[in-house]
């Protein structure tokens, strides 16, 4: 039995565990994290967090007999709600060290990065052919001239079929 309601919870230990220090929960400022994430003004590494920020908020929060705020029970229901329906943990609940779900294979992501690299290229030199365009999206991807072409015309094909 426990000595103490502290003594009842596994806590992981910084000093033993230095790579999760980055997650210690005693001076981290919760409130200015998550209206940042509101704001939208938050970083590409708050975004990253946000998940087991959440997780730490919402565990906090009970541990210290509080109520969890509704906002993260409403969070964590429609994640729950989404894994219920069929999704991926890995993808409703992100960690930062748990790859996520790919949503393309690697040969569809190759050809979307051709057609973004030569419809950049395109929009930062409105003067190049796109015989030019293809030849140099085929010697940066190392493929063909055809390929390059087919992927930038396959995938115009589906994002111009997007904006309908």
């Amino acid at each position: 039995m426990p000595k103490n309601k502290e003594d009842d919870y596994d806590l992981i230990d910084d000093e033993e565990y230095p790579e999760y220090g980055m997650f210690s929960s005693e001076s981290f400022d919760y409130a200015a994290f998550f209206e940042r994430i509101r704001t939208r003004e938050g970083t590409a590494k708050d975004h990253e967090e946000f998940t087991i920020r959440a997780m730490q908020m919402f565990c906090l929060q009970v541990w210290s007999d509080k109520k969890p705020d509704k906002w993260l029970l409403n969070y964590f229901s429609n994640q729950f709600l989404r894994v219920l329906n069929g999704a991926e943990w890995c993808d409703e609940l992100p960690l930062p060290w748990v790859p996520q779900t790919e949503i393309w294979t690697r040969a569809e992501k190759r050809g979307l990065d051709i057609f973004c690299y030569i419809e950049n290229t395109k929009r930062a030199n409105p003067n190049l052919k796109m015989d030019s365009l293809f030849w140099g999206a085929a010697d940066k991807f190392k493929t063909s001239y055809e390929t390059a072409r087919d992927q930038y015309y396959k995938w115009k094909k589906k994002t111009e079929h997007q904006k309908q």
